[in-house]
């Protein structure tokens, strides 16, 4: 079975090679890049092959990483978007969940966490916040569902 090739953008160099440590001790997955921001996530994808994206919401250039991952949801929709936070900021999953993104982590979790987002985002279309301990389930694309996943978590 063919690998889920992940490429991360973050402004965070020790952020960069924690996921690549963790993305290299699953066998599922492999870094098809590790980029410095997420402003550089569209040219790559125009000469590589991507699934899934660890996008940081702060970039270097103060563009918006939510216009990005629309953009890249537009042209690639088959790609998965995993947004990253450094800070809890309450509007921020509601505003990926509005630009196209699969699912939102928060970076102090640990990489347990993030294995655990990203094997959602390869199977639901719904949106994962993972903060700490904490997991909360958005749906991203059938809201009517809503009420069921609130009740019975699955």
């Amino acid at each position: 079975m063919a690998k889920i090739r992940v490429m991360t953008a973050d402004t965070q160099a020790v952020a960069r090679r924690l996921y690549a440590e963790y993305i290299k001790n699953c066998d599922r997955y492999e870094l098809a890049a590790a980029l410095p921001d997420a402003s550089l996530c569209e040219p790559y994808l125009r000469g590589h092959k991507v699934d899934m994206i660890i996008m940081d919401l702060l970039t270097g250039d103060g563009e918006s990483a939510f216009g990005i991952a629309k953009r890249i949801k537009e042209k690639y929709p088959a790609i998965k978007i995993i947004a990253a936070s450094p800070v809890p900021e309450q509007s921020w999953p509601e505003r990926a969940k509005k630009a196209g993104v699969d699912s939102f982590f928060y970076k102090e979790t640990d990489g347990a966490d993030l294995i655990g987002v990203m094997e959602k985002a390869c199977v639901d279309d719904l949106i994962s916040v993972v903060s700490g301990d904490a997991c909360t389930i958005l749906l991203a694309h059938h809201p009517e569902r809503n009420e069921e996943y609130a009740r019975t978590g699955v």
